[in-house]
């Protein structure tokens, strides 16, 4: 037998190798073309929040931003436990079908008890909800365990959206305590959900801050199995102090109106600007200040406001100017509001009109008799970059008009409690919240005045009352829009709230989690309506 030559084993196990390398890359091939990469179990996210939760409970209504990103994750809307929602033909009747298994994180099964304790709740005066005249006029009744019917006195155009929206407590947790007394319940902190997580623990300092609320998966959830099985929320008492700690990696999201937050924050991120139905403005509280009480100074104040310089210089033109209660991106804004331009000249003009006369030092009075009045004005914010950088600009026009201005800020945890809910302020810069269908009744209904409402100008006019009240109740688009109409033309007659700007939400990630957003959410909590599709690790799974 002949030997090979060394030429001729080369060649051979040249040829061979060739063979295993050409069969590995075949199997890889196939293998990657019979499988794709998908989001597996595991990883932690930290989100950073500014503010303290008090109450994690949908019985409550809280405004405070801590609370409502809890609650959109521990109780979402009702169509995460719905099978089906049925409407009568005249639109007056909803029979909600629950899904069957559907548990609360205790393993309490979610039965339509749980639907009616929750709108009844709601709707007790007691309870101060800030939704309860979405549910005015709304009964529910028990069908079966799982079906419960809501009748409407008169048909309502966005009670599916409303009713989607419901959160729903455990009716055999806070059934036994009375409604003044929910505000005491341990449950408040240690809620029994049935959203893609549940709280685990709350880590607390000496003095009592929240430091950490740390979240666990809900094995109960009626859906699939959050992907991050480590959640949590770290708080904080300022916006600095959550930009300093994002910077330093201890948090891995952080949500903020702020347009300055992306150039402060320069480690490695994502972040995203989401657009959002939130206007910001002035509202005018006339009973504290009776210079408000003039139409005219009001105007001044208008023309007074350089909106296009607020929208340049703070925002680099990321925001939108706003000319009235409903965006340009909600359905139902009026494309012919009158847009008032920016002059000095004629604020000047309309302070004289009203007595209003400039004295030695370049102020302004009015002297009625023996009573002088002098034209000052108290401006009250949230202590946020954005706000205070807002107010300074007004506050150097409108002493350019002669007022004298004083700029009160104000923490942002104790604004609502403090400031908006026994309405003390002159003047407060605020932002409201309009839904995609837009229901104006809350904020300039004389009714919600007072806390829990959201008439934060206290406004009252008679007619926009009768508009407001009717809208509730009509389906038809044109009659709607005509009446939608009316509404915003009293409001900027009327002026009781100066309109300013719509910025965008910004939300800033590490880049090590893959997140599942909608680029138009209604309010900064949406942004975790999809929190169970999240993810962090990935591995091959087989097609099917």
């Amino acid at each position: 037998m002949r030997h090979l030559t060394p030429l001729e084993r080369r060649v051979i196990f040249g040829t061979g190798v060739t063979a295993i390398l050409a069969l590995l890359f075949i199997l890889i091939s196939g293998y990657f073309h019979i499988t794709y990469e998908a989001p597996r179990e595991g990883g932690s996210f930290t989100e950073g929040v500014v503010g303290q939760p008090v109450f994690i409970n949908p019985l409550l209504g809280s405004g405070a931003q801590a609370d409502r990103d809890l609650i959109e994750i521990i109780f979402p809307g009702l169509s995460t436990i719905t099978e089906t929602i049925d409407i009568s033909e005249n639109g007056k009747n909803y029979l909600v079908k629950l899904k069957k298994g559907a548990r609360f994180s205790d393993g309490a099964p979610i039965t339509a008890k749980d639907l009616i304790f929750t709108v009844k709740t709601m709707q007790n005066p007691d309870a101060n909800h800030t939704e309860r005249s979405r549910w005015h006029n709304v009964a529910v009744e028990k069908i079966n365990e799982d079906e419960a019917r809501f009748s409407l006195g008169t048909t309502k155009p966005y009670f599916l959206e409303i009713l989607q929206d419901l959160r729903v407590a455990p009716a055999h947790v806070f059934e036994s305590i009375p409604v003044p007394n929910l505000r005491l319940s341990s449950y408040n902190l240690s809620p029994i959900g049935y959203g893609p997580y549940t709280v685990k623990e709350v880590v607390t300092e000496k003095d009592g801050f929240i430091k950490e609320v740390r979240l666990a998966v809900n094995k109960a959830f009626a859906e699939r199995k959050p992907n991050i099985t480590d959640f949590s929320f770290r708080y904080y008492t300022s916006e600095m102090e959550a930009i300093a700690a994002f910077q330093r990696r201890e948090i891995d999201g952080y949500g903020t109106y702020n347009p300055q937050a992306e150039k402060e924050i320069t480690v490695d991120q994502e972040s995203f600007a989401i657009t959002m139905p939130r206007s910001f403005a002035l509202f005018f509280n006339q009973v504290k200040n009776p210079v408000l009480q003039n139409v005219n100074v009001r105007k001044a104040l208008l023309f007074a406001t350089n909106r296009e310089e607020i929208v340049e210089k703070i925002f680099q033109n990321s925001a939108r100017v706003s000319v009235g209660p409903i965006g340009a991106n909600v359905k139902g804004f009026l494309k012919g509001l009158e847009k008032q331009e920016f002059s000095l000249e004629q604020a000047n003009k309309l302070l004289d009109e009203a007595g209003f006369k400039k004295d030695e030092k370049n102020g302004r009075m009015k002297v009625e008799g023996k009573t002088l009045t002098r034209l000052q004005l108290t401006i009250t914010y949230p202590e946020i970059g954005f706000l205070k950088e807002t107010v300074e600009l007004l506050a150097k026009n409108y002493q350019a008009i002669g007022f004298e201005v004083a700029l009160r800020p104000i923490e942002s945890q104790k604004i609502l409690a403090e400031i908006i809910k026994p309405r003390e302020y002159e003047a407060l810069l605020y932002g409201i919240e309009m839904r995609k269908n837009p229901d104006l009744l809350p904020f300039f209904h004389s009714d919600n005045r007072v806390h829990p409402g959201s008439n934060l100008a206290l406004y009252s006019n008679p007619q926009v009352d009768t508009l407001l009240t009717s809208l509730k109740n009509d389906t038809n688009e044109k009659r709607r829009e005509e009446k939608l109409k009316q509404v915003q033309e009293n409001i900027q007659k009327d002026l009781p709230v100066l309109f300013l700007f719509s910025p965008d939400f910004y939300y800033f990630m590490n880049k090590s989690t893959i997140p599942s957003l909608s680029f138009f959410i209604q309010e900064p909590r949406e942004r975790f309506s999809r929190v169970a599709d999240w993810y962090q690790k990935t591995a091959r799974v087989f097609q099917k």
